[in-house]
This record gives structure tokens, sequence and C-alpha cells, in this order.
């Protein structure tokens, strides 16, 4: 086994994750507490690590010594066992084993304390919906669907494109474990599935194994929770995992290409075609919308790659087929569709070519973009060096590194080298032009996204320069794992502890073996609306809630200078804080309650229009959609049939039914408010209005909104001249389908509190009843007589056109 130990030291985080993993199922199970619960603080977590050392080290001796005169014992053949082990069990791979240990017992720790902290565990909003994602999607959808139809938010949307099919680390999101150590895996599960690849691609490289054990660890300290919280640097792996297994992809991805380039192997061109095409799948599964940073990286190095290549048309074909499988089975155009339906405003190729246009021949153009060039702005301190930032020595090494990496006999290394100097420079031109907005709409785009697509090749130059130093100074290269261990339990003792932790919770050893985090609580309001309008598969639909956030008195103590709309974007982190539950987005979603919240990009134009509209007064940040006023007959006839409010209102038709108040610091009141005769697929409007215009129909909403219980608008006429009302109806979801029960004397109008789609197919075609789009956005069911009808939401890959003509309508 110990001339085998440089060779499993690289997998041996993967080793240490499986017994954490171990630890949280029977500790979890157990509730009891495996280490004792004395409270010894940080001296003890440090005499802890100096043990870890001392007993590594001990244990390496000895496994020297006797492996020594074992050899001794074997003569002849043991003088070359003796020289072997000598060359591997040395104090290099002794500080190797114990600098990894600190930076995973550090890392560890760091999250155990921060649960909802920005450089946590699927922090804040955008991490809990990622992870409310991944749970909701077994629920609500089959086995590899890309396009799952979620009925919780926004009157009906998709789930994001991050779907848990492919990812074991969204699958034992499932595990019946507490939150917290569900979590934990989870996110081992994601490091470990990154760290794989990473070794992979050290090795196609021609790296030594601790080389690349020295570019994880990097790779852990600068850019993985918590450490993140004191560099300034990209916490995408916090707020979105699923990055981490679509740069995993992205790396098998390199690999098929460096292996089709530079592979002599008898079969490397149908391993890289085999290798290249199960990673590109993977990685859209992990993210098909995100997926598409990566790829623009890899594609980048593919072009590089090229110049140093002795294979090139291996390689070419290998891009080529790679890319066919991509347009060939609809990805290209599901990708497509989901940009067109977004609220993202999509690039266009004129706005590029406008933009270096004005560079070039525009003068003032030119002196701004000068001007923001020695600067640090528009986020690039977080993957750039930035003289200012502590992440400097970092990124100024990395490029160090890269520049002197371009020398490297290994023409791998000489291609990873120059991209990574060309990213660095890539990126800087980007950011600098983000700060002028020289490009329009492609910076909607944000160059973060590239730049987290890209660290890979932050680290991959130490690793290049690690593994010069391990061939030619090998007794000189034991600090070089000395300095993450160093960085990763400075950070965790004296920046995530004193800052995060030791102020409002002194129990420190006890709350780093049980966890702080237990999910958000079921508040007396949130128990409520799980019992009112709680949402099951194939349950009829009871209505949504709205959430008119954003007034309290305490928030506006704390955040004075911004109004009630922008107060908006630090309400959950608040109102988590004082409750233990955001009472918003997947505070209420996780729970049942569908409501009209929305989020973030999948949020549809047709929902931004209709809100700015009807629901607010002013320009809000187009990523959140809520209730920016209370317009109860709007809100009615889609269907809310609750209020939620951090202050007390006044408005004829709200009922307040629960409150919830707290005291302390952040003293928040909470109100809750019904709405009557509210649409629950029980509106039938018998006049119509058709106006074919959007504007002028939203227009005439507006100013109408008492009648639009009988009156519907539409922007195309209807097929029947005269309409009845409908006796009765009700409306349920189930998987990517929803059903609907009507009876009328005639034909009738149901409006569904629903958006519309042409997507929506049904089960059993009939001409009794078909969809129109009504209201603007809604979908309004025509049928005759009674109706049972049941309707599929058909959008994937090789069905995309449906969602290009919902694009079409919503412009």
């Amino acid at each position: 086994m110990l001339r085998r130990i440089e060779a499993v030291l690289p997998w041996s985080p993967v080793a240490a994750i499986f017994g954490v993993i171990l630890y949280e199922a029977i500790f979890e199970k157990t509730r009891s507490l495996i280490l004792p619960g004395a409270e010894i603080g940080v001296v003890v977590v440090v005499a802890a690590l100096l043990v870890v050392w001392l007993a590594t080290r001990a244990a390496l001796s000895l496994a020297t010594r006797a492996a020594l005169w074992a050899a001794i014992r074997a003569r002849g053949a043991g003088r070359a066992h003796m020289t072997y082990l000598r060359r591997t069990v040395t104090p290099l791979t002794a500080s190797a084993v114990v600098c990894s240990i600190v930076v995973f017992v550090s890392m560890l720790v760091g999250w155990r304390l921060m649960p909802e902290n920005i450089a946590g565990l699927f922090s804040i909003t955008d991490g809990n919906y990622s992870r409310w994602n991944y749970e909701y999607a077994y629920t609500w959808g089959h086995w590899f669907d890309l396009s799952i139809f979620n009925p919780f938010s926004g009157l009906g949307t998709t789930f994001w494109t991050n779907t848990p099919w492919l990812n074991p680390g969204a699958l034992v999101l499932q595990l019946p474990l507490p939150a917290l150590a569900r979590i934990t895996i989870s996110y081992l599960i994601h490091l470990s599935l990154l760290l794989s690849s990473l070794y992979c691609l050290g090795r196609v490289a021609g790296a030594s194994r601790l080389a690349i054990l020295f570019a994880a660890l990097v790779f852990v300290i600068m850019f993985f929770p918590p450490f993140t919280m004191r560099w300034n640097t990209i916490v995408h792996a916090s707020i979105a995992p699923f990055r981490l297994v679509t740069m995993a992809a992205a790396n098998f991805i390199i690999c098929s290409l460096i292996i089709a380039a530079h592979g002599v192997q008898r079969h490397a061109f149908v391993t890289a075609i085999a290798v290249g095409v199960m990673a590109l799948f993977w990685g859209v599964y992990a993210s098909a919308t995100y997926f598409i940073f990566d790829l623009m990286v890899v594609g980048g190095f593919a072009v590089v790659l090229l110049g140093t290549a002795p294979h090139r048309v291996r390689l070419l074909a290998s891009a080529a087929l790679i890319a066919a499988a991509f347009v060939a089975t609809g990805m290209s155009g599901y990708v497509d569709a989901l940009a067109s339906v977004s609220i993202r405003v999509r690039p266009q190729l004129a706005e590029l070519v406008n933009g270096f246009k004005a560079l070039i021949v525009d003068d003032a153009v030119r002196k701004s973009f000068f001007a923001n060039l020695s600067t640090c702005q528009n986020q690039m301190e977080q993957y750039l060096p930035c003289l200012s930032q502590p992440s400097f020595p970092f990124f100024a090494l990395s490029l160090a590194a890269a520049v002197c990496g371009t020398r490297s006999r290994n023409a791998v290394f000489r291609a990873i080298s120059v991209y990574s100097v060309l990213l660095v420079f890539g990126l800087w031109f980007l950011g600098v032009a983000g700060s002028i907005h020289l490009f329009g709409a492609f910076h909607e785009f944000s160059v973060q996204h590239i730049a987290f697509a890209a660290s890979v090749f932050t680290v991959l130059p130490l690793m290049i320069a690690a593994d010069w130093l391990l061939g030619e100074a090998r007794a000189l290269a034991w600090p070089i794992f000395i300095a993450p261990a160093i960085a990763a339990a400075s950070i965790t003792l004296f920046v995530v502890i004193p800052d995060v932790y030791v102020k409002h919770y002194p129990a420190l050893f006890r709350a780093v073996i049980t966890g702080r985090y237990k999910g958000d609580a079921e508040t007396p309001i949130i128990r409520y609306l799980r019992e009112q309008i709680g949402l099951q598969p194939g349950a009829e639909f009871r209505g949504s809630v709205a959430t008119y956030l954003g007034q309290s008195e305490t928030m506006f103590r704390l955040t004075a200078e911004r109004d009630r709309y922008q107060r908006i974007a630090e309400s959950p982190l608040y109102l988590w804080l004082a409750t233990q539950n955001p009472h918003q987005n997947t505070g209420l979603w996780q729970f049942g309650i569908p409501s009209f919240d929305e989020y973030a990009h999948m949020i549809t134009k047709a929902l931004v229009r209709f809100t700015s509209e009807l629901l607010s007064e002013r320009p809000f940040d187009y990523r959140i959609i809520r209730a920016y006023e209370i317009r109860p007959d709007i809100l009615r006839m889609i269907g809310v049939r609750y209020v939620l409010s951090d202050a007390p209102l006044d408005t004829p038709g709200l009922t307040e039914v629960e409150r919830l108040q707290t005291g302390d610091y952040w003293d928040v009141k909470l109100f809750l408010y019904r709405l009557e005769n509210v649409n629950l697929a029980t509106w039938s409007p018998t006049e119509v209005t058709v106006l074919a215009d959007g504007n002028a129909l939203l227009k005439a909403m507006k100013s109408d909104q008492q009648s639009l219980q009988k009156r519907v608008f539409l922007s195309s006429p209807l097929p029947v001249s005269n309409l009845t009302a409908m006796k009765r109806g009700s409306l349920s979801f189930d998987i990517n389908e929803f059903r609907f029960w009507g009876e009328a004397d005639g034909w009738s109008l149901a409006l569904l509190p629903l958006q519309f789609s042409h997507c929506w197919k049904p089960v059993d075609p009939s001409d009794a009843s078909h969809l129109v789009r009504a209201n603007y956005f809604m979908t309004g069911l025509l049928f005759k007589g009674t109706v049972d009808a049941r309707y599929k939401f058909e959008f994937s890959p090789l069905n995309s056109r449906c969602r290009k003509l919902d694009a079409s309508t919503m412009n």
C-alpha cells in the first residue's frame, strides 16, 4: 500500500467526503453527540489540528521504518524497494496529507456555522431556489425531463434548468435526514465531482498527482465556501452549486479535446468523442442555460489547443462531432427558446459590431474606456488581480505562473498557459466594456458567469508551476501545501468564527458538531397558508398568495437610503433572521404554497410587462416579480387569495386573518390578509373586447379594473359570437399538466389563473374545448357543455418551437 501512497493522495478528499457522509448519517439518526460537548473553543480546534499533524507524521514514520526493514530482509529486490519508498514516503507527502486535512476540517467547520451567509451553503435566495428546484423536481416532474412546469410561481412558469436527474449531489437531498445533513452531503458530492474532473484533466495534461492535489486545494481555498467570505471572489459555489457540475462536465470535454489532439493510444479518437458527448449531455442536464458559459470557455481553449496539436484534423473532427450532437438532439434550439422567452435581453450581433466601431471611431467612448482601464469595477475585483482586494496575490501569482508556463516543454501546458493569459486580458476588456455599457444587451450575460466558468484556468497555471517545482526542485517543494492550509485555518479561526458566530452564539464547539441550520421554520402564517392553499399534485387549486414587503419600520431604519421597491431585495435575509423563514419565494414554495412571486431568469417578458403596467407605479428590478402595489381587482383576477404584508394595510376588500410579531432588535411585524371572490378558474366573463395592440389592451384593463370579472380582453376574436357564464369550474395541477372541469349551458370562456403558452397540448383533443390568450398573458379555456379537459406542457429540445411562438406573442 505504501508504494501507492502518492497515487491515492489526490483522492484523499473523496475518502474524507465519505467519512463525513457516514458521520452525518450516524449522528443525525441517533441525535447523540459523538464528541464531548465541552465548550473548549478555538484552543481545542487548534490542538485537534496539531494532534492530527503529529499522528500523521508518526504513522508515516513508523510505516517507513517497517517498510525499510522488510526491504532490507528481502536483500537484492529490497534495495529497489527501499529506494522507491524513500522517494515516496517523504516529508513532502506528509505535508500534503496534513495540509489537506487542515483545509478539509476548516472548510467543514465554516460550513456548519454559516447557514444563510452569502458565502455559505445554498445561500439565501439563489441558493435556496437551487435547492428547492432540485427537491421539487421529483414531485412535479418526470425523470430526465429537461423542462418541468412549475405551478408555484408567477401564474405558472418552468422550474430552473438545473435538473437533478444526472447530479448525485441533488439526489442526496431526497434522503430522510435533517436539512443541514442533506445540504452538507450534497456539497461534498458537488465538490468531489469537480475534483474528480480536475484530477482527470491534470493527468491527461501530464501533471503529477501531487501538483493536481495542490491545484485542488487552491481552488477550494479561493472559490469554495466559506473561504470566499474573505477573498471576495465569485460566490457561485454558494448560490448555484450546479455550476460546479457544469464546470466538471466542461473539464471532461477539455480532456476529450486533449486526447484527440495529443493522444497516442490506438482508440484515442473514439475515446475523445465518447467522453466529449457524454460530458456534453451531463452538462446540459446540470443546467442547460448556464452550461453555455462553460461551453464558451471550452470553445476558446479548443482554438488555442489547435495551434499546438500534432493531430489537428482529429481535434477538429472531435469538436465538430460534439457540436453536431448538440445541434442534432435539439439542444441548441431548446436553449434558444429558453432565451427568447426570458426577460433577459437577447444580445444581437449588431450590438457587438457597433460597440467595436464606437471604440475605434468615437473619441468620447475611447477616452471613457481607457479611463476605466486601470480601475477595478463592475465586479472585476472578484475574478481579476486588483490591488485593493485581498485576492490580489492569488490572481497575480496565477497570471505570473501562466506567463512562465508559456515556455513549458509540455505542449498541453503551453496551451493552458497561453489560454489563461488570454482569459485574464479578455475578461479585463469585457469588464471595462461593461462599465461603459459598450456592447448593449451583451452585458446582460454577466462577465462574472464567464469568469466563474473559466476559474479552473486560474488554478491550472499554479498546477503547472507546482509540477515543475516537484520535478526540478522536489526537496524545496514541501512549503507549497502549507500556504493553502494556513489560509484555510486562518479564515475559519479569525474570520468565520469571530464575525459570523461568536458574537451571537457562544456555544462554539457544540455548534460545530450539531450545526446551526435547521431549515426554514413553519411559522403560524406559513402554517395557515399551507392549510388553506397548499398545493399537491392532482389536488384542486385553492388560490395563491402575493407578498407586499419592504415597508417595515425596522427595515426602513436599517436601509433608510432605499425606497420600498429597492428594500424588497433585502427582505428575504431580514425576515429569515427575524423569523427563520423569508416568507417569500422558497420560504413559501417548500411548504407547497403557490405565490405570485417570481424570481430570476425564468421570468417571462409577458409577466414583467403585466406587472409593470398593472401592479406597480414605477420601474423595478425585473428579476424580482412582486405585487409592488395592492390593486385588489387585479389580484383577484390572477387567483391571489391572500396578501402578506410587513405593515398594516387599510385597503378595501382585505380582511386580516393572521399576524406574526417578534421583538428584540429585528422587531418584525407580518400581517396576512384575505381577498374574497377570487378567480380560482371560476370566473367566466361574457363581454369581449378585442384589442390587437398589447399596449392598448393593458391600458384598457387598467382603466376598467372593476369589470374584469365580467369582461375579458383578447388580442383576436373568438370563433363563437356569444358567451354564456359557466355554472361551475375547477382547476388542478399535476406533473407537467393542468386539468379543468367545467359545466355550462352553451359556449363559455373560463379564465384560468395561469400563464398562456402554445406548449399546452390537449391530452385528448376535442372540438369542445381549446385555449386562447386572454387578458394579455392569461389562459382562457373556451368550451361547451360539460368538459373534463387535461393539457400537457410539452416543451423539450425536440419540441421547442412552441416556446418561440410564446416569445413572438410576448414581444
